[in-house]
C-alpha cells in the first residue's frame, strides 16, 4: 500500500473508485442524467460496482403515479414494464395482461394458486414474500412511519406517500383532468382508476362475507380485516374501544381524545380535528358534492360507504 496515494477526494454525489496496485485511478462514464456518476473499484482485475446514490437520485419519482426510486435505469425499466410496455401476457384465467413472463407467474402463484406461505400472526393476511410480511407489520401494526410532513406533520412508511400527500393536499396539483366529469387529479393513475370506479363502476372485487364490492383487492382485504375478523389486539388507553390496526388506534386518539378541534366550519361553526374532516364535512354537507354515483340506478352520494 505504499504505493497507494493516501490523499482521496470524496465527492458529494455518486462516487466512483478504481484501485490497483499501481495506484488508485479515478474515471467517469457519463450517463443521461449528469447528476448521476458512476466509477468502478478494480481489484486485481475483479469489477465491483461502489455507487453512492446523489440527493437528486433518492428524490426521482414516477410522472405516473409518484414511486419513488434511487436509480434512473429503475425507474425507467418502471415506466416501460408498468405504465408504456405493451401488456402482451395474459393470465388465461382471469384475463388480466401483464408485460412481463415474471409478474405473471407471479400473479398467477399469488391470486389464483394463492401461494401465500408469509402469515401475519396479529392479523392473519399472507404474502407471497416475507419482505411483503414485513412491510405489513412495520406499516400497518407497529405503526413505523418515518417519513413526516413538514407542513401538516403527518407521518408515511414511504418517502413515494409523502410526496403524493404533499403534491395533492398542499401543493394542489391537478394535471390530469377526467374527461367525463373534470375531475383533477395528481397522478394519472389515479384518474384511470377514478374512470373506472366512478364511470365506468368496475369493483370486481367481491366481499364474501357482504354484498360490498371493491375496485382493488387490497380495499377488499382492508375490508374484511376491519369489518369481519374478531382479532383487534389494539386497546384505547382511554375508552374501551379496541382496533385490528396500529393506524386506526392511533387517528381515534388523536380525532377522539387528544386532537384539539382547531378547524371551524365557515357554514355552521362545527369544529374538526383535522383540515380534511373539515373539508370532507363542508363538500358533503354544505356544498353538496356527491362524487359516488350508482351504476344501476344513476343515484349520486357523497361516500363509498353511503354508495
Amino acid at each position: 500500500m505504499n504505493n497507494v496515494s493516501s490523499s482521496i477526494d470524496v465527492f458529494t454525489k455518486g462516487l466512483v473508485i478504481t484501485s490497483n496496485t499501481s495506484g488508485i485511478q479515478y474515471s467517469k462514464r457519463e450517463t443521461e442524467d449528469p447528476s448521476y456518476e458512476k466509477q468502478t473499484l478494480n481489484l486485481k482485475g475483479e469489477h465491483r460496482p461502489c455507487i453512492i446514490p446523489s440527493q437528486s437520485q433518492r428524490e426521482r419519482a414516477c410522472e405516473f403515479c409518484g414511486k419513488a426510486f434511487t436509480r434512473v435505469d429503475t425507474l425507467t425499466r418502471h415506466v416501460l414494464y408498468v405504465h408504456k410496455h405493451p401488456r402482451r401476457r395474459i393470465c388465461e384465467l382471469c384475463g388480466k395482461a401483464f408485460g412481463r413472463g415474471q409478474a405473471l407467474k407471479r400473479h398467477v402463484d399469488c391470486v389464483h394458486k394463492n401461494l401465500r406461505e408469509n402469515k401475519c400472526d396479529i392479523c392473519g393476511r399472507s404474502f407471497s414474500l416475507a419482505s411483503h410480511l414485513k412491510r405489513h407489520v412495520d406499516w400497518v401494526h407497529k405503526d413505523i412511519r418515518p417519513y413526516a410532513c413538514e407542513i401538516c406533520g403527518k407521518n408515511f412508511g414511504q418517502i413515494g406517500r409523502l410526496r403524493n400527500h404533499v403534491n395533492s393536499f398542499h401543493k394542489q396539483l391537478r394535471n390530469f383532468v377526467c374527461e367525463v366529469c373534470g375531475k383533477g387529479f395528481t397522478w394519472k393513475t389515479n384518474m384511470n382508476r377514478h374512470i373506472k370506479v366512478i364511470h365506468k363502476a368496475l369493483r370486481p372485487f367481491a366481499c364474501e362475507y357482504c354484498d360490498e364490492t371493491f375496485a382493488k383487492a387490497r380495499h377488499l382485504r382492508v375490508h374484511i380485516v376491519r369489518v369481519h375478523k374478531t382479532v383487534h389486539p389494539f386497546a384505547c388507553d382511554f375508552c374501551d374501544k379496541n382496533f385490528v390496526v396500529a393506524s386506526d388506534l392511533r387517528k381515534h386518539t388523536n380525532r377522539v381524545h387528544k386532537n384539539p378541534r382547531e378547524h371551524i366550519c365557515g357554514y355552521c361553526n362545527k369544529a374538526f380535528g383535522t383540515k380534511h374532516d373539515l373539508k370532507r364535512h363542508a363538500g358533503r354537507v354544505h356544498e353538496n358534492l356527491r362524487e359516488h354515483i350508482c351504476g344501476s340506478c344513476g343515484r349520486a352520494f357523497g361516500t363509498k360507504h353511503d354508495l
